[in-house]
């Protein structure tokens, strides 16, 4: 069986057979900032480290690289899904979407700090020592009123540009 690390999953049930954030909203989930704090696990216990928006919200994302790298098993895979620093809504107030507000009902610790490029995110792996790095980026959905203005922009601007989400996936 595959042994999954999902980092700050939040209430969500998201891909993990083990969850951590610094947050905890279910019994499963153990506290932990990745920010300051070790994962509470030895070296090498995991086949996958997986992360949806989290990586964005990190003040040390060297912190979170380095733990992430340390509970990986040789050849296991890291997957960090974060916001697109290069998609358009994030410049045009009409099509920003309202959990980005920089608010959270978790408190005032709780914000986006960056955005990241299909380059950022190459340029930590490589720099954590991470092999075979993959870009790709996601598209999610927009509310019904935006699928026409989504879709337009999808005609019109480059693809990194139309994505919300960028997704990293790298080995040990």
């Amino acid at each position: 069986m595959k042994v999954v690390l999902n980092i700050g999953c939040g209430n969500l049930f998201t891909p993990g057979t083990d969850f951590v954030d610094i947050y905890p909203m279910r019994e499963d989930v153990l506290k932990c900032n990745i920010d300051t704090d070790p994962l509470p696990y030895p070296d090498e216990t995991f086949d996958e480290v997986y992360s949806q928006a989290i990586f964005e919200h990190l003040t040390n994302p060297g912190h979170y690289m380095s733990e992430a790298k340390r509970v990986l098993k040789p050849g296991g895979k890291l997957t960090i899904i974060t916001d697109n620093a290069c998609y358009f809504g994030w410049y045009a107030p009409m099509a920003s979407m309202p959990d980005h507000r920089y608010t959270s009902a978790f408190g005032p610790d709780d914000r986006h700090y960056m955005r990241f490029t299909h380059h950022h995110l190459e340029n930590w792996a490589r720099k954590f020592g991470f092999s075979e790095i993959e870009v790709a980026y996601e598209h999610c959905p927009l509310g019904v009123r935006l699928v026409f203005l989504k879709q337009l922009m999808k005609l019109l601007l480059p693809k990194n540009m139309t994505a919300l989400h960028i997704e990293l996936t790298a080995y040990k």
